[in-house]
């Protein structure tokens, strides 16, 4: 796999994480305990990812950024309501979408010699 495959194969992940994700939207937001959050996030951040090494970025400080964007987003989610169990998120629940990403891309560099 080329780099140009492996990000096609993350944006189209990142696409069917956004539709699982509207299964659960209601007309008016998001259901009970925010059920399809994370697939929001990790959809949203797979293509901040993919965006960023499409615009030549290192790819190491790529994978920072999201982690961090992604503790970010989890943090201000759990504290608008702190004491609702059903609520809150693993910090670190995007964390395996954003290392795929980073994972495939540098092997194809490196199967490609990059």
């Amino acid at each position: 796999m080329n780099v140009e495959e492996a990000l096609k194969i993350h944006d189209r992940l990142a696409s069917g994480y956004s539709e699982y994700a509207r299964q659960f939207e209601g007309g008016t937001g998001l259901a009970v305990g925010c059920e399809g959050i994370e697939y929001r996030w990790k959809a949203d951040l797979i293509r901040m990812v993919v965006s960023k090494i499409l615009e030549g970025g290192d790819l190491a400080e790529i994978e920072k950024e999201a982690k961090e964007t992604a503790l970010d987003w989890v943090a201000k989610h759990n504290a608008r309501r702190p004491k609702d169990m059903n609520w809150q998120r693993w910090e670190g629940s995007a964390f395996s979408a954003i290392e795929s990403v980073c994972r495939d891309v540098h092997q194809a560099r490196e199967s490609e010699g990059i």
